[in-house]
């Protein structure tokens, strides 16, 4: 089965410059982020203190989202720190939902946690199991998908361009 659909060689080219751009865009912001949360995983450990968790929604209807907001104080070397607010858990309204109001039961004010801090700069400052694997798969898996886009359409124009140079 053979298919009549023509495609022009040279808007597949430019589709293929398009989403290798792209894919040169989100791949060194995916994998700069990547490299970022794994330097944290370095950082030195020290006790914290919750002061604030509340769960926030925004939106209505199917569209209504639902993050758990954080504060925290620690000390390092004699001085305070509060760390800036923190959301966990982001969903939307359903099974997540359900999951983000037991993001509480995990951190309710009063709770002591470990704060992972820049020993440069200690405003710089998380808590928490770990950096978010969210952050930088989507930018980095994305960053493939358009690249690898790019480079087959790119193939594809140039197998395209021979058979038309041929038949000419």
């Amino acid at each position: 089965m053979s298919s009549n659909v023509k495609v022009n060689p040279i808007l597949l080219r430019f589709g293929a410059v398009f989403f290798t751009l792209m894919g040169l865009v989100f791949l060194p912001v995916g994998l700069a982020r990547a490299f970022a949360e794994a330097q944290t995983m370095n950082w030195p450990t020290v006790e914290g203190t919750i002061l604030r968790s509340e769960l926030r929604t925004s939106g209505s209807g199917k569209r209504k989202s639902t993050h758990w907001d954080y504060s925290y104080r620690f000390t390092v070397n004699g001085r305070h720190y509060e760390g800036a607010s923190r959301t966990r858990g982001c969903g939307y309204s359903g099974p997540a939902l359900v999951w983000n109001e037991s993001g509480h039961e995990d951190y309710p004010r009063g709770t002591t946690v470990t704060v992972r801090y820049n020993e440069s700069d200690p405003k710089n400052s998380y808590f928490g199991p770990g950096p978010d694997w969210t952050n930088y798969v989507l930018p980095v898996g994305g960053g493939l998908v358009f690249a690898g886009l790019g480079l087959l359409s790119w193939r594809r124009a140039n197998t395209l361009s021979r058979r038309t140079q041929t038949l000419s």
